[in-house]
């Protein structure tokens, strides 16, 4: 979704590989040139050998750059900017992955977009209650004021955002 958002969706970066569906998709769009997918698992990227054909073999797709490192530390340390960003980690329930539902997260991707960039996150309803709902989108609204949801399947949503407003075409 948040590709198609984008009018040059150049590079992509892939926070939290899971399956690799996402990573995958990206991949496939023809006016996406590079896609950095970033895991913290090299085990979790193995495994994506698994799901070869939801994921359109991504683990052998030239386009992707696997790295293995911690979300926020590659924002921290990359100088690469992107058109979009997606960012798909494990519901906020442990200490390692409630870091990628943060302000500080999103503000250090936000350093990280490209003019016109969109952030795209994740947000599984199956675990969370009204309540925490409400509190991701209001903390997403606070570094990106263009922000809209939607809800692709049951139990989803994804939030996008950006600094600048985003047109539906």
């Amino acid at each position: 979704i948040p590709i198609l958002l984008v009018d040059q969706p150049e590079d992509v970066l892939v926070v939290c590989f899971g399956t690799g569906q996402t990573t995958g998709a990206a991949a496939l769009h023809p006016r996406v040139k590079s896609v950095d997918s970033v895991e913290l698992s090299s085990s979790v990227l193995n495994a994506g050998k698994m799901f070869a054909e939801q994921n359109y073999n991504v683990l052998n797709n030239s386009k992707v750059n696997f790295v293995v490192q911690d979300g926020r530390n590659h924002l921290l340390t990359t100088r690469k900017r992107y058109d979009v960003i997606t960012s798909e980690p494990p519901p906020p329930r442990t200490a390692f992955t409630v870091n990628l539902y943060t302000r500080e997260y999103y503000e250090l991707q936000k350093k990280r977009l490209k003019p016109g960039g969109i952030v795209a996150q994740w947000i599984p309803l199956h675990s969370q209650g009204e309540k925490e709902v409400d509190m991701h989108f209001s903390t997403f609204q606070s570094v990106f004021p263009y922000t809209m949801g939607w809800l692709p399947v049951a139990n989803e949503i994804i939030i996008i955002g950006s600094d600048q407003p985003i047109n539906i075409d």
